[in-house]
């Protein structure tokens, strides 16, 4: 038994001495790994070397799982006195890492019992959303189920090795914002590097660059053939998942219909509270094209932010000038808003991102356009801090 606890010492890092552990009946190598590492926890290193073998044996490749293999192994023959003994010790602090990360999933409840707190309103022809939690390591898949959401499928991921805000060409962070999905590009015209091939994001989209930030090919893509999975901190800014398990999700994206929120702590909420937040934000934004109608240009105004900027660069004082004129020339206004989307983006201010099709008639004028908005609180009320044409990609 005293052989066994010095790799015992790695389990109470990852689990807490009386974490349950929720592993569902599959076989994929994440599952075996975890299984093995709760028979470990239970005192059964020849059933946990079992697991490892298993996955080891479909995936030669999964360097943590042949990190436990050598270190189980070593417990065997009395010479290992702490986890990662098998390695140098450059490479078992990412390792450790990822075990943390991907057992966590099975410990994890928050996502599994919440609705996304980030997808307000979308199309009714999306019917895929992607959240990617950056502090989790972990892709989440949801499909459109009558009016809700439900969960079809998550994967541990790997992001930017750095952490914080994105604002740099090169600063090896992932974006954090709401991004689309773009045409993929296939494996045959990348490196090995990508593996199964990449699909990109619309980083910069229009708030990025309203903060000036810069950089681009932020992809989600595959890995080496030769490396089963990395580290959760080893890209340089791509979101990048294994091999298998791109190629699955990649038979379920629509490429510039699938949107994707990339969170550092993603929250799920209660679907009651989802809904409240729901319901509010497109009250608010009801009753700006209500005002819009009115031709009340005071009304209309108050929706705006101080710190608004138009499409066309005009601050709020402009914008005002100009609507107040063109206000004037109205005798009757209609403003339909159709195929809405409305995305939180996880700022650290509350931020919404609104894109919808404008069917504007007047008495002097008709015209039909995409449009995006940002929404933002200030005073406890959702006002535009941006509004322009949606940006066509």
């Amino acid at each position: 038994m005293k052989r066994h606890l010095a790799l015992l010492a790695l389990v109470p890092a990852l689990l807490g001495a009386d974490s349950a552990l929720d592993i569902p009946q599959d076989v994929s190598p994440e599952a075996g790994l975890v299984r093995g590492i709760s028979e470990l926890r239970e005192a059964r290193p020849e059933s946990a070397l079992g697991h490892i073998d298993t996955v080891l044996k479909d995936k030669p490749t999964f360097h943590l799982a042949r990190l436990v293999r050598g270190d189980l192994l070593m417990v065997r023959g009395g010479l290992l006195q702490k986890f990662g003994r098998s390695l140098p010790a450059a490479q078992v602090d990412p390792l450790r890492q990822e075990a943390k990360a991907r057992v966590a999933r099975y410990v994890d409840s928050a996502w599994k019992k919440g609705v996304p707190g980030y997808f307000l309103e979308l199309p009714g022809e999306i019917t895929s959303a992607v959240l990617v939690d950056i502090q989790r390591s972990r892709l989440f898949f949801y499909r459109r189920e009558g009016n809700g959401w439900k969960l079809d499928g998550d994967w541990y991921t790997t992001s930017g090795r750095l952490t914080g805000e994105k604002t740099f060409e090169g600063d090896e962070r992932t974006p954090i914002g709401a991004y689309q999905i773009q045409i993929p590009i296939p494996k045959a015209k990348l490196t090995d590097f990508y593996g199964s091939g990449a699909f990109p994001l619309d980083y910069p989209n229009t708030w990025d660059k309203l903060k000036g930030r810069k950089g681009h090919g932020i992809w989600i893509h595959g890995s080496p053939t030769n490396t089963y999975s990395r580290p959760p901190r080893a890209s340089g800014g791509c979101v990048v998942m294994t091999n298998p398990d791109f190629e699955v999700l990649g038979k379920r994206l629509v490429p510039g219909k699938t949107p994707v929120v990339v969170a550092d702590g993603a929250h799920w909420l209660e679907p009651a509270a989802f809904e409240t937040s729901r319901k509010e934000f497109l009250g608010a934004l009801e009753a700006w094209r209500k005002a819009w109608e009115s031709r009340d240009a005071d009304r209309y105004l108050a929706c705006y932010g101080s710190a608004f900027r138009s499409g066309t660069g005009q601050n709020l004082s402009e914008w005002e000038l100009q609507k107040r004129k063109v206000n004037a020339g109205k005798k009757w206004v209609t403003v339909k808003l159709s195929s809405l989307s409305a995305v939180v983006v996880p700022e650290a201010q509350q931020l919404i991102q609104v894109d919808f099709q404008q069917d504007y008639k007047s008495n002097n004028l008709e015209n039909n356009m995409r449009k995006r908005q940002y929404w933002t609180r200030e005073d406890g009320v959702w006002r535009i801090v941006y509004e322009g044409d949606a940006e066509k990609r």
